[in-house]
C-alpha cells in the first residue's frame, strides 16, 4: 500500500513542482476555471455561463475573487494541495446541488439548506425514490472516501513557507475582496437582500450569492440607531394608538376579542389567475365566495415555491423578511435560540390562550422550540392528532384540523387566536396517477411539462378549499364572536412567472378574512408582515409594538427604515423600545388538547390488544416502562406481541418522534383472566 502511496505522490510532485512557484497566478488560474464551471453546474447550461461571463466581467471575476479568498489559506499550510482540491470540491458539490435542487423547486441552494438538512432528511422520501436516495448515499460516501484518500495521497509542500509573506497575500486577497463588496454594494451593483432569489442568482452569480448567504445573517445594523431614534418611533405610534383608545366609539374594555383564526394554507393560489389555463371545474369555489363577500386582497409574500416558514416571520412576528440575509430562515438562526415579542404575546395581553396547529411534525424548522420562544400556549401537530388522512405523496389531508381547531375553542372559555398551518397542498405533485381519482382536468397550463402534475394540485386544493367550508361552518354554528383568515403561504412549486399571471405576481397569494362581525368586504393588498396588524385593526384591537407601528405609520414616508430601526433593536440591539429588559418568557408549551386515553388491555391469540382513543402511528405501547415494538391498528387500538405481558404488568402508551417524548398516558395494570 505504501509502494503504491509512494508512486501516486512521486507523479503528483513532478507535476505541481513547475507550477508551485507562482502561487497567487495559480490561485488566480484556479478560481476562474472553478467559478466558471460552477456556474455551468448552477445555471445547468454552458451557453448561460459563458454569456455571464461576458456580459457581466465585473461580476464573475467578483466570485473569482471570493473563491480565491477560500483558497488563500492554503498558502499557509504544508498540505496547500490537498487544501486546494478541497474547497474545489466543496464549491464544486455547491453549484452541483443547486443544479439539482432547482430541478425539485424553485429556489436556489442557500447556506441555509445546510442548516436545514436534518429537516430535509425527514421529507426526502416524499421528494425522491429509494433508487435515487441509495445513489445519493453512495455518492456523498465515495465523495467522502476520495477527500480521505486525497489527505494521505497528496504530497506536502516541501519548499520553504514563508509565512509571513504568505500571510500578507492572503491579507492582501481579504483587503482587495472586502474594498470590491464595500463598492459594489454601496453602488448598487449587488445587493445585500434580494427580493426574488432566483433572479439575484442568475444577476449576481452563484458565488456571491451562496457566501451572502453564509455571512449576512439576521437584521443588520441600521444607519443612525440609537436609542434617541427608538423612542421617536416608539413615541409616535404610541401616542397615535393612545388617540384611538380615546377618540374610538369602542373602548378598550369593550374592543371585540373575537377568537381569531389564522389558516395557512400551504401552496393555496387561484389556477384561475393563469391567463391559458382550461380547467373543467372552479377547484376553489368557497375561498372565492368568501374572497367575493369579505375584506380580502393579493398577499405579499416572502417567497415563491417554498419558505413556509419565512411567511410565518412575517404574519406572526411582523418583521419583514427582506430585512434578514439571502435565504435566511430565522426559525433556525434567530427565533430557536431566543424569545421574541408576536402576535401570539400581544393576544395574551388581552387575556387570550394562544394556540398553534400543523398536520407536520413538530421538530420541522425547529417550531417546537421557535414556537415555544414566541409566546403560544399550545402546539397540537400530527403527532397528537388522530384519525387522518394521508395524501398519495404521504402528506396529511387538511380535513383533520377542522377537529383540532375546535377542540382548541373548546378547550378555554374566553376567546383563543389559533394559528394554523395546513400541509396537503406541499410538494412535490405527482404525475403518475389514476386519471379516475382526479375529476378535475386541465389543459393550456403554461409550465406545459408539469400539467399532469398541477392537475393533481388542482385536485389537492379542492379538497383543501372544502376544508375551508367545513371549519367555516364549524365555527360559525358555535355562536361565538370569530375572525377566521386565510390565506396561501406561497405559489406552488411550478416555472412560473409574472407573464403568466392575469393578476398580482409569482409572489403575491390572496387572503380572506372570513367573520360574523358585520366586517364587509374591503379591497385592499397587503404586505405579510402587515396582514396581523390589519386583521387586529378590524377588530379594534392595537396591541404588540410592531403591529401598532404597521397601524399607524404603514403611510409614513420612513415606514420601512424605522421597522428595520425596531427589529434590529428587538433581536440584535439594546431593546430600547422596552426601555432595556426582556419582557419575554419562552412558554412550558403543551402539546395536544386532546390526548391519547387507554380503556382497556386483551391478550387476544398471540397478541396483545390496547384499546382507547386518539391513537395514531406515533403511539408507542410501553410495558413496565419499556417501550415494544407497536403495530398502529386505528385510532382505537394498537397491538404488541402477547408474550412481552404477564400478569400486574403496567402499560402505558407513549406519543413519541424520535427522540421526543410529547405525551404519556396514565399506567393501567393488566389482569390475567
Amino acid at each position: 500500500m505504501s509502494k503504491v502511496r509512494d508512486f501516486y505522490v512521486k507523479k503528483l510532485k513532478k507535476r505541481i513542482k513547475p507550477v508551485s512557484r507562482y502561487c497567487l497566478l495559480n490561485l488566480f488560474i484556479l478560481a476562474l476555471v472553478l467559478n466558471f464551471v460552477v456556474e455551468i453546474f448552477s445555471r445547468s447550461s454552458l451557453t448561460d455561463s459563458i454569456i455571464f461571463t461576458f456580459t457581466k466581467p465585473h461580476l464573475f471575476l467578483y466570485g473569482v475573487l471570493i473563491i480565491m479568498l477560500t483558497l488563500s489559506p492554503g498558502l499557509l499550510l504544508r498540505r496547500r494541495y490537498f487544501w486546494y482540491l478541497l474547497f474545489s470540491i466543496l464549491w464544486l458539490a455547491g453549484g452541483i446541488t443547486n443544479c439539482v435542487i432547482l430541478h425539485l423547486r424553485v429556489t436556489p441552494f442557500t447556506f441555509t439548506d445546510i442548516i436545514l438538512v436534518g429537516d430535509a432528511l425527514r421529507i426526502w422520501n416524499l421528494y425522491l425514490t429509494k433508487v435515487q436516495m441509495f445513489f445519493i448515499i453512495i455518492g456523498v460516501l465515495l465523495l467522502i472516501a476520495l477527500i480521505v484518500a486525497c489527505f494521505f495521497v497528496m504530497p506536502k509542500y516541501n519548499g520553504v513557507l514563508r509565512r509571513l509573506k504568505n500571510l500578507g497575500y492572503c491579507s492582501a486577497i481579504f483587503v482587495v475582496v472586502y474594498i470590491v463588496t464595500y463598492i459594489y454594494i454601496n453602488t448598487g451593483i449587488v445587493k445585500l437582500s434580494f427580493a426574488n432569489i432566483a433572479k439575484a442568482y442568475k444577476s449576481y452569480g452563484f458565488t456571491y450569492c451562496f457566501s451572502g448567504s453564509l455571512v449576512n445573517r439576521g437584521v443588520r445594523k441600521p444607519k443612525g440607531y440609537s436609542s434617541k431614534i427608538i423612542n421617536e418611533i416608539k413615541a409616535g405610534f404610541f401616542d397615535d394608538d393612545k388617540n384611538k383608545k380615546e377618540n374610538s366609539d369602542i373602548a378598550v374594555n369593550s374592543m371585540l376579542k373575537p377568537n381569531v383564526i389564522f389558516v395557512q394554507l400551504e401552496s393555496f393560489f387561484d389556477p384561475k389567475r393563469l391567463e391559458t389555463l382550461e380547467i373543467t371545474e372552479d377547484p376553489i369555489p368557497n375561498f372565492r365566495y368568501y374572497y367575493e363577500r369579505f375584506p380580502h386582497g393579493y398577499l405579499s409574500v416572502p417567497s415563491f415555491g417554498a419558505g413556509t416558514a419565512n411567511t410565518e416571520v412575517e404574519i406572526i412576528i411582523g418583521m419583514n423578511m427582506d430585512d434578514f440575509g439571502t435565504g435566511e430562515y430565522p426559525y433556525k438562526t434567530v427565533f430557536n435560540r431566543m424569545t421574541c415579542e408576536s402576535a401570539a404575546f400581544a393576544f395574551k395581553n388581552l387575556g387570550y390562550v394562544s394556540h398553534a396547529i400543523h398536520n407536520n411534525t413538530a421538530a420541522f424548522y425547529s417550531r417546537n422550540v421557535v414556537f415555544a420562544n414566541i409566546g403560544f400556549d399550545t402546539f397540537t401537530t400530527i403527532e397528537m392528532m388522530s384519525g387522518y388522512e394521508k395524501t398519495v405523496t404521504g402528506w396529511a389531508k387538511d380535513d383533520c384540523l377542522v377537529d383540532v381547531i375546535n377542540d382548541a375553542l373548546d378547550s378555554t372559555p374566553g376567546s383563543d387566536y389559533i394559528y394554523t398551518i395546513s400541509v396537503q397542498g406541499h410538494g412535490q405533485y405527482p404525475a403518475d396517477y389514476d386519471p379516475k381519482l382526479m375529476p378535475i382536468d386541465i389543459k393550456g397550463f403554461a409550465d406545459s411539462a408539469n400539467t399532469q402534475s398541477f392537475r393533481y394540485y388542482c385536485n389537492q386544493i379542492k379538497e383543501m378549499d372544502d376544508f375551508v367550508k367545513k371549519l367555516v361552518d364549524t365555527v360559525n354554528a358555535r355562536d361565538e364572536k370569530s375572525m377566521i383568515v386565510f390565506y396561501g403561504d406561497h405559489l406552488p412549486t411550478f416555472n412560473l412567472d409574472d407573464e403568466d399571471l392575469s393578476g398580482g405576481s409569482i409572489y403575491q397569494t390572496q387572503y380572506v378574512v372570513w367573520n360574523n362581525l358585520g366586517i364587509v368586504a374591503l379591497n385592499e393588498d397587503l404586505e405579510a408582515y402587515q396582514l396581523t396588524a390589519y386583521v387586529m385593526n378590524l377588530a379594534k384591537i392595537h396591541e404588540g409594538t410592531l403591529f401598532k407601528y404597521h397601524q399607524s405609520s404603514a403611510d409614513s414616508p420612513d415606514y420601512l427604515e424605522n421597522l428595520k430601526q425596531l427589529e434590529y433593536d428587538m433581536i440584535g440591539g439594546k431593546r430600547y423600545v422596552y426601555d432595556g429588559e426582556s419582557l419575554f418568557e419562552a412558554t412550558d408549551i403543551e402539546y395536544g388538547i386532546k390526548k391519547p386515553k387507554i380503556k382497556s388491555v386483551a391478550v387476544e391469540n398471540y397478541d396483545v390488544l390496547v384499546t382507547g382513543r386518539r391513537f395514531n402511528e406515533f403511539c408507542i405501547v410501553s410495558i413496565n416502562g419499556e417501550e415494544c415494538m407497536t403495530q398502529y391498528v386505528s385510532p382505537q387500538v394498537l397491538k404488541v406481541n402477547a408474550r412481552l405481558l404477564n400478569d400486574g404488568d403496567k402499560i402505558q402508551v407513549k406519543v413519541r418522534n424520535g427522540k421526543t417524548l410529547f405525551y404519556e398516558t396514565e399506567e393501567v395494570t393488566y389482569v390475567q383472566d
